[in-house]
């Protein structure tokens, strides 16, 4: 899977729109817990700058469920692996 690093072209249309509840840096990665519509789950995309509050865009991507991380040394009940995401600043 080829991620796109945040801000750049692409051809997928951002179809998801959350709140960034929280985040976690690991490596090339940034997990991302986000609140959709009263929903919560953790995203997961290439390494990027993102603050709670944050409004966050984003196209379905791959599911893995119980997802342990190596570098965290945690289980995710789920991760969505995307390619892209989009972010507007949250009140702070």
């Amino acid at each position: 899977m080829q991620l796109i690093r945040p801000g750049a072209e692409h051809s997928t249309a951002l179809r998801r729109t959350g709140v960034a509840l929280d985040s976690i840096d690991a490596n090339e990665y940034t997990y991302i817990e986000v609140d959709e519509a009263g929903k919560s789950y953790w995203i997961a995309t290439a390494r990027m700058k993102i603050m709670r509050g944050d409004m966050v865009q984003f196209a379905e991507g791959v599911t893995m469920e119980q997802f342990y991380s190596k570098l965290l040394k945690r289980t995710f009940q789920s991760v969505m692996f995307v390619d892209a995401v989009s972010t507007t600043s949250g009140k702070r």
